[in-house]
Formats: C-alpha cells, structure tokens, sequence
C-alpha cells in the first residue's frame, strides 16, 4: 500500500510479505476487522512466492479510521496466521 487510502476506493493494491514461502498454499486470506469492529475476510493469491496480494473493490473501504490486519494461510502441511499490521482509511479531502 502506498499513500493514504480513502473511503469509498477501489482498485487499491494490497501486498502482504509472510517472510516465508507461501507457494504451497491452498488459502490466503487477509483478515480485517474495519474501524466498527466488524471483522472480514478479504480472499487473497499468492503473489512472488510470499506474499498475499489483494486488490481492494467497491464496500472494502466503507468507514474511515484504524483498520487492523492479518494474513492467514493454509498450506499442506500448516494454517495460521501472521502479524497484525494496522492501516489507516481516510475521510475524502484529508
């Protein structure tokens, strides 16, 4: 992610380095809980072996404030889930 996010975008790009490969992987999700506390799950790919690339669409970026982030993956032989990150989604013209 790069830059500040707003409410309401769309096509915004997502990568989240697991710092391991995930190449194996049959799942990757990225799970969010948005400023409401509401949690979700964004369905994710593999992106460069380690990374869960996601690409925003149209209701992801419906509330402004502190969204809180975490890849989950499900590989062959192991399911968990990586560090939480944070990000912050902003009111239009701020």
């Amino acid at each position: 992610m790069a830059g500040k996010m707003y409410v309401g975008d769309v096509g915004t790009v997502i990568y989240v380095d697991c710092g391991v490969s995930i190449a194996t992987a049959t799942d990757v999700r990225l799970k969010i809980k948005k400023p409401d506390r509401t949690e979700h799950e964004w369905v994710g790919v593999i992106y460069n072996d380690r990374f869960v690339k996601y690409v925003v669409i149209a209701g992801d970026f419906d509330q402004k404030g502190k969204y809180y982030l975490q890849a989950h993956v499900q590989t062959p032989t192991w399911v968990g889930s990586g560090e939480t990150t944070t990000f912050t989604v902003y009111d239009e013209y701020k």
